[in-house]
């Protein structure tokens, strides 16, 4: 794997748990579940927060996702290579809804494509239009409960997808499984505060992400909440997928905290929302019998909003 492409890979991972509510995409249940936590209940009037979207209900959300980085590989700035940010458009339709509240979906992602810069180089271009290409065409399906807990989930990837892609995608199958932001069991108002603490394993990967989440406002079946994110990882041998016959990747430190808002509408999957996120990483890589050290700096903006009139 290239180093860019190795980069990719890790942001999308780093990427993928700023997600809100309900982007669970997985092939088996998680063995563990997400721990939420009360921090405070806020002011009266409380109510319970549900996710309660109808059977037959369909949503076309844009997830767009921007990343930049700073690399130094053993000692040495490398120079900064501009990348587009991308776009993803992700149908849902819910179908079925239980007695208990848990609720059943499907999921596509019919399009995936670049927001044209004419800061990125051509070549760079090329090379992320054939990634994302490979991608079009995902699917799956989902049961999650009304508190946001995945239960079951399905992903199937296109046919033509080619085996880099594939093996990295089947590398984030279980951290995706556990993207849901989970909602409090007890009552809350404004001013309520919840915990929610998560183990994430990608791409062999294993992070620890606690996400703090606040109240501000609400009206009827919108909430307004702001999110706090942080995670961290052990030493540990990365199981990056593409990696040369023989090469080896060592996290050494991972380090990343994000701020971000999400509009919560209950009737709706998928929320309206934006975050940024900082992350410090810390790697040794051994490939062709060369030890490599790599510290790479990354920000990253993700936003999910409703598709507009011919983007459907």
């Amino acid at each position: 794997m290239s180093c860019k492409l190795l980069m990719i890979s890790f942001a999308t991972i780093i990427a993928g748990v700023c997600f809100s509510v309900q982007a669970q995409e997985a092939t088996k249940k998680p063995d563990g579940a997400p721990v939420v936590k009360l921090i405070d209940a806020g002011a009266s009037p409380k109510s319970k927060l549900r996710m309660t979207p109808a059977k037959g209900s369909k949503q076309t959300s844009i997830m767009t996702m921007k990343m930049d980085q700073a690399i130094v590989m053993s000692g040495q700035k490398l120079p900064a290579t501009p990348t587009p940010a991308m776009q993803f458009t992700m149908e849902v339709a819910v179908t079925d809804v239980a007695t208990n509240g848990d609720f059943a979906f499907e999921f596509s992602y019919p399009k995936a494509s670049l927001v044209d810069d004419d800061n990125v180089q051509a070549a760079v271009k090329e090379a992320m239009k054939g990634m994302l290409k490979s991608m079009v065409g995902m699917s799956g399906s989902a049961v999650v409960s009304n508190r946001g807990f995945t239960k079951e989930a399905d992903m199937k990837l296109p046919p033509k997808v080619n085996a880099q892609i594939k093996a990295m995608i089947d590398g984030m199958k279980e951290s995706m499984s556990r993207l849901s932001s989970p909602l409090p069991e007890e009552p809350i108002g404004v001013g309520g505060k919840w915990s929610v603490t998560q183990l994430v394993e990608a791409n062999g990967m294993k992070l620890t992400q606690t996400s703090i989440h606040t109240l501000n406002k609400l009206e009827g079946a919108k909430y307004d909440i702001s999110i706090e994110v942080t995670q961290t990882a052990e030493p540990q041998e990365v199981k990056t997928p593409g990696l040369p016959e023989g090469s080896t990747v060592t996290l050494e430190s991972l380090e990343s905290t994000g701020k971000g808002t999400m509009m919560l509408d209950v009737t709706r999957v998928f929320p309206v929302s934006e975050i940024k996120s900082d992350s410090k990483i810390s790697m040794e890589m051994n490939t062709g019998g060369q030890d490599l050290s790599m510290q790479i700096d990354m920000k990253m903006e993700m936003s999910i909003g409703p598709a507009k009139a011919g983007e459907e």
